[in-house]
């Protein structure tokens, strides 16, 4: 079956914390079955507790400090990153919870939309706006995830440099506006982007070459998957298997065995929100994804997919 003859049915369940759970979902046909009419609006389950904090675009849990959240503001803020909980407290030096984020050196901050944790302990930071479609270099800064509870400053040990073979004029026409990304994710040491169009309802799916070169890159196109709203962020679990990928309106998960093919297979699930402007998406340790949106609002969805072996 095609993506573009695929919905989903699935029924949601809401816990008195907020928390949503959305029980297995299965794949209808015919076209006609659309969710739409199911979108639930939910409380929030947490709130980023730092003013500083006033604009979240992009959430990565982190694994070599249990617990803590990396989340950075769009652009227009300081280049700097901050530590946070599931439960939207700072994490600071010294055991503190007022502090105001650590900066990040070799790094400036014109549109930061996104941020991963790569299998090498770094965090990436994806700046890489493209609102316009002006951009002829956008940028990925590799820095190694310093200590949340002692360090007041980072480095970006690298800076990945990269544009789209698909794209030929800065900007194109209106049409054509699907060069903004706003989606990064590392898995067996490759790193991908997906696009934020704003020329039709799709998303691509794109990776990088190469690491070892801060040479401007031209991204290799994987796939194309008509998403039905603006990508805004995307993670992956820690086994590589299954990708979240976040729009206005709707989580999306997808599953693959080989990397890299995620789109290229219909949609596990597709799951409606309503949760104001989302832009950050993580999977936590225990398998349940935290949503983050820009009034600093913290949502965490529990999935409950079908195992491989039961498919």
């Amino acid at each position: 079956m095609r993506p573009e003859a695929n919905r989903m049915l699935f029924s949601w369940i809401v816990l008195g914390s907020g928390l949503l759970v959305a029980p297995a979902c299965r794949t209808s046909d015919p076209v006609e079955s659309r969710v739409e009419d199911v979108t639930l609006a939910l409380e929030p389950t947490a709130k980023i507790d730092s003013k500083e904090i006033d604009e979240s675009s992009g959430l990565a849990a982190s694994r070599a400090y249990p617990g803590v959240i990396w989340t950075h503001n769009d652009s227009g803020d300081d280049a700097r990153i901050f530590a946070i909980t599931r439960d939207g407290e700072s994490v600071c030096p010294g055991g503190g919870n007022d502090c105001t984020g650590i900066t990040v050196h070799g790094a400036v901050n014109r549109d930061w939309e996104d941020i991963a944790l790569d299998s090498e302990g770094n965090l990436l930071i994806g700046d890489f706006g493209n609102n316009d479609n002006e951009r002829e270099r956008l940028r990925i800064y590799v820095v190694p995830e310093p200590n949340p509870a002692e360090a007041v400053d980072a480095t970006a040990t690298q800076v990945l440099k990269f544009h789209f073979p698909d794209q030929t004029a800065f900007p194109p026409p209106e049409s054509e506006m699907n060069f903004d990304v706003e989606a990064i994710f590392e898995t067996g040491g490759s790193i991908y982007v997906m696009t934020k169009h704003r020329g039709d309802t799709r998303t691509k799916l794109y990776r990088l070459p190469r690491r070892d070169t801060e040479d401007l890159q031209t991204v290799e196109f994987l796939a194309s998957y008509p998403i039905e709203g603006m990508v805004t962020a995307a993670d992956i679990s820690a086994d590589g298997r299954r990708l979240a990928v976040l729009t206005y309106q709707d989580v999306w998960l997808f599953e693959s065995d080989t990397p890299g093919r995620w789109l290229e297979t219909q949609a596990v699930c597709r799951y409606p929100i309503q949760m104001g402007q989302c832009e950050g998406i993580t999977f936590l340790s225990d398998g349940r994804l935290l949503i983050s949106n820009e009034g600093r609002d913290l949502y965490e969805v529990s999935l409950d997919l079908p195992s491989p072996a039961s498919k």
